[in-house]
């Protein structure tokens, strides 16, 4: 009877150990990067792909007016509202949510963007912007206080310039509620103003 070659079992786990050690370090290397060329290409066929889908880098920018209004303190708690200037600004902004149904409490007001139709796009729900919350301590130390109605105010509403689907914006509305009755305060077109009164 033949002894057992061992030199062939030495043999043997010498090339499986050589075989595991090249595993692990293929798995543990980073990616070789592709060539110029090859990622070029892929860039290209990525940009064609978007360009067809949703346009250009520069279509995709978003578009808002930034309105600058105030309110006056004449006749009741609605007052006189007036636009001072509205400006454009180029960036990525949160489409504000379209409620069905607002508040049915006095001193929230409300602004909408109408498209050229007379359409809806967006609706957007905030306190009257005269009211100023304030609470003082009393002799003993307890808060007192509440809602102080101002003069007057200044304040900003930032509107996308086109809905989700791309339909553009062509009016700003702003809506005040008082004694359980809405009515607008005023309507304006939305477009780049340099200042002033509109």
């Amino acid at each position: 009877m033949k002894e057992f070659p061992f030199w062939i079992l030495h043999l043997a786990l010498l090339l499986t150990g050589f075989g595991l050690f090249a595993a692990v370090f293929l798995s543990c290397a980073p990616p070789i990067p592709p060539k110029e060329e090859e990622s070029l290409e892929a860039e290209g066929s990525a940009s064609g792909a978007d360009s067809s889908g949703s346009g250009s880098g520069a279509d995709r920018e978003r578009l808002a007016f930034e309105a600058l209004l105030r309110w006056e303190r004449a006749g009741g708690e609605s007052g006189r509202l007036s636009l001072l200037r509205t400006r454009e600004l180029r960036g990525d902004f949160a489409f504000p949510r379209k409620k069905s149904e607002l508040s049915p409490y006095d001193g929230f007001w409300f602004w909408e963007v109408l498209d050229a139709g007379g359409e809806c796009l967006f609706r957007e729900e905030f306190l009257h912007p005269g009211l100023l919350f304030a609470d003082s301590p009393d002799e003993d130390g307890d808060l007192s206080g509440g809602a102080v109605l101002q003069d007057s105010a200044d304040f900003t509403l930032l509107v996308p310039a086109r809905s989700a689907s791309g339909r553009p914006a062509a009016f700003l509305a702003v809506f005040a509620r008082e004694n359980g009755n809405i009515g607008e305060m005023g309507r304006w077109p939305l477009r780049s103003s340099q200042g002033g009164l509109q």
